[in-house]
């Protein structure tokens, strides 16, 4: 299917109200965890080859980050559902006003190369939570990520509830031109800048994280070369420490006070003129 049959068959799901109930998304969030259990050895293994992670910090940086945020939302999604009270105007009265949160429909996801499963599956964690069906499009720059996402997506939903969209920048261009309700997006500032336009058109809501890289070199590169600096300015404040304070230096054992007499050291009167 393409992504506008995609779209149209999830707004017609979420159209039903089938994802609203409190019980809907409990399962929803459940079946999402059980799936993401079911390929934890092949998720640590995309992101070794895709970034080169070891199993410690794919699971410290992206797998215990995505738990951390489906027990969250398991444990307090009741109380984030309940209708918050709201002022009243005066003129209104004997009337009481309330806040109820509403999904907003249909949710579009990109998700990023460097944190290819944390950002793309914590959008769908809360995506789920509010009420929301969801068409998420993994990058291609982690193949091997984009394709255990693809597989988890398959065994946890039906394809009118949450979808998976294989592709690059290309099918970017034509996925953002498509009606949505929201749309999360991580990535660099052209792409974002392009995303939020085709949003706008749409009068879509869009969550944008943009990173940016300064000339040819990443921001962390840019850091990596900060930090191989460290240990040279290091060692000179430590040689800075190391020198004594001039009313500590043996060759200066006197000072004056603010009113010019001097003084030992040790903030006594001296006896030398």
């Amino acid at each position: 299917m393409t992504a506008r049959e995609l779209l149209n068959t999830q707004r017609e799901y979420f159209e039903s109200g089938k994802t609203l109930p409190l019980a809907a998304r409990i399962d929803a969030l459940s079946g999402l965890e059980r799936a993401i259990r079911a390929h934890e050895g092949e998720i640590l293994g995309a992101l070794r080859e895709d970034l080169s992670k070891s199993n410690f910090e794919g699971y410290m940086t992206e797998l215990g980050m995505v738990y951390a945020e489906i027990g969250y939302m398991r444990k307090n999604l009741k109380k984030l559902m309940r209708p918050v009270r709201a002022k009243t105007p005066v003129y209104l009265f004997p009337a009481k006003s309330y806040s109820v949160p509403s999904p907003y429909g249909t949710a579009l996801i990109v998700g990023p190369w460097n944190y290819p499963f944390q950002l793309t599956i914590l959008p769908l964690v809360d995506c789920l939570a509010a009420g929301n069906t969801a068409l998420v499009k993994a990058s291609a720059s982690a193949p091997a990520s984009a394709e255990v996402i693809r597989k988890v997506i398959g065994e946890a939903f039906r394809p009118e509830y949450v979808s998976f969209l294989p592709g690059g920048r290309e099918e970017n261009k034509d996925l953002f031109d498509q009606k949505y309700d929201v749309l999360f997006f991580t990535g660099g500032k052209e792409t974002g800048r392009r995303a939020a336009a085709a949003a706008a058109k749409n009068l879509a809501h869009a969550v944008l994280e943009l990173h940016r890289a300064r000339g040819r070199e990443y921001p962390a590169r840019r850091a990596a070369d900060r930090l191989r600096q460290i240990p040279e300015r290091g060692s000179d404040l430590r040689r800075a420490r190391l020198r004594p304070r001039p009313s500590e230096d043996p060759r200066q054992p006197h000072r004056r006070d603010r009113r010019g007499d001097r003084r030992d050291v040790r903030g006594k009167p001296s006896l030398q003129p």
